[in-house]
């Protein structure tokens, strides 16, 4: 018979695989919504950019750093099986053949890179014009590859579609997650 215990972390595990997924749905999602006005910009960048910002934008929202514990012990494993599931996904997604290992210790390396450029940022979302909030990074990120030219198109797009995420897919999943590692008193917080 299981455990208490036993049956917590089963579920802990089901719970952060729907996270892993949601983050390479959200990702991915972002992505063809800036390449589908952008046609010029590469959907790999515009995906492995995405995940960065969608990926600090949950860890912003619900990391606390008296439970590290819960990030050290459920949350970080749970990220590098994610990571492998996005180059997966990614590689069928964008019809190319890549090499799936390689791609996700790649991912992995960005989304650590932009996590420590994000971390400097004092805010998450703000006007559009405020170059101190992650957001703004991320979308003036994602047009690295561009021409001058067409990146204040890009930016302003990209922008618009990370302020809709923020508002209006992250906070469920910020519940759900801080449930995951919080539990319970994770939502009276």
């Amino acid at each position: 018979m299981f455990g208490m215990g036993t049956l917590k972390k089963h579920a802990a595990r089901e719970e952060m695989s729907d996270i892993e997924s949601w983050l390479v749905g959200q990702s991915l999602r972002c992505a063809a919504e800036i390449t589908q006005t952008n046609k010029d910009l590469p959907l790999i960048l515009a995906a492995t950019e995405s995940l960065a910002f969608v990926l600090h934008a949950l860890r912003r929202e619900t990391y606390r750093a008296a439970e590290w514990k819960a990030w050290d012990v459920v949350f970080e494993p749970s990220m590098k099986g994610m990571y492998q599931l996005f180059a997966m996904t990614l590689s069928a997604w964008s019809g190319t053949d890549l090499d799936r290992s390689r791609l996700a210790a790649d991912v992995q390396n960005l989304v650590s890179t932009r996590s420590l450029e994000y971390q400097t940022l004092p805010f998450l979302a703000g006007a559009s014009d405020d170059r101190q909030t992650v957001i703004h990074a991320a979308a003036r990120r994602i047009t690295d590859a561009l021409e001058p030219a067409r990146r204040e198109a890009v930016i302003a797009d990209a922008y618009k579609i990370y302020t809709r995420f923020v508002e209006f897919n992250l906070p469920e999943q910020v519940a759900n997650l801080s449930k995951v590692l919080y539990g319970r008193r994770a939502i009276a917080a």
